[in-house]
């Protein structure tokens, strides 16, 4: 199913507390104050997951957003995402991206900034998280998850794969924050969470899919030009070229600190001059990419 990983995070929390207290503390039942702690970080999380938006990235806009990214670190504009407001106060937010390896990010705004939380998906189900982690600016914190033992040494590659993902899913929303208010960038399509065949296989089986929506983003007609454009070589970009050419979109610095991005535009003169060139790639590695 299209959507099991997503289902598998709603299973994984619409389990009695019991099932974690009971699994994760193993010889320490008798404290209840990790007890409680659990209990309530899974009936919260339920209530999470109930308000959440979903949103979908399809590979395309994900590698745009970490060339935009990639050249913002170069130029030094990072700090400016200090002031990075969610679309919706809870996202759901996944890759189409076909990995051997799928994962989910719960990311929530927190008074200073966001937390996130990413879950990886494995054979049996998805597996709990074990660590939590707090942006504010540009900096994250990682604290323990209630399910998990952050500060246990037998943890610590979980703990790293979990950075590593976080910061990836956090990359894609600062990017999808910013680029979504300017036309053309990105195209927001809204759809049923669960397909028509899918659904009419569930209702000959007896049963009633949720009638939710997701938000698949993709490329608008400006953001596949900048794509393009930053495909191709500096020596094509040249400042000095009079003939017309495509510039890329970039962030700029204004007076008052803030950022702002430039959307790619036609400079030179003339029209543009098509150019045909041929590519080839292997599977590891795309034109442009570091």
């Amino acid at each position: 199913m299209k959507n099991s990983l997503r289902n598998d995070l709603y299973r994984l929390f619409a389990q009695p507390p019991t099932i974690f207290t009971d699994y994760i503390l193993r010889d320490k039942k008798n404290d209840p104050q990790r007890v409680s702690e659990v209990r309530e970080y899974v009936e919260n999380h339920r209530e999470m997951l109930s308000q959440a938006q979903h949103y979908v990235i399809d590979s395309e806009t994900e590698r745009l957003f970490a060339k935009i990214l990639r050249q913002l670190k170069d130029d030094g504009l990072e700090d400016t995402f200090q002031t990075i407001r969610l679309p919706f106060p809870i996202i759901l937010m996944e890759s189409d991206r076909d990995l051997e390896a799928k994962s989910i990010c719960l990311i929530a705004e927190s008074d200073n900034g966001f937390f996130s939380e990413c879950f990886v998906g494995l054979p049996e189900g998805i597996a709990p998280n074990s660590s939590v982690l707090s942006w504010e600016s540009a900096t994250a914190q990682v604290f323990s998850s209630p399910l998990g033992f952050a500060d246990n040494e037998d943890a610590k590659p979980q703990v790293e794969q979990e950075l590593r993902i976080n910061t990836e899913f956090c990359s894609m929303v600062v990017a999808l924050c910013t680029l979504i208010k300017y036309e053309g960038m990105l195209s927001l399509n809204e759809q049923p969470l669960y397909a028509r065949a899918e659904r009419r296989r569930a209702e000959k089986a007896g049963k009633n899919l949720p009638n939710e929506r997701k938000i698949v983003v993709k490329l608008g007609d400006l953001g596949r030009k900048q794509l393009e454009v930053m495909k191709k070589s500096k020596s094509n970009n040249s400042r000095v070229n009079k003939q017309a050419h495509w510039v890329t979109g970039h962030f700029m610095r204004t007076r008052s600190g803030g950022l702002s991005w430039r959307t790619p535009h036609i400079r030179g003169i003339g029209k543009p001059i098509l150019q045909h060139r041929h590519v080839t790639h292997d599977a590891d590695h795309f034109e442009g990419d570091e």
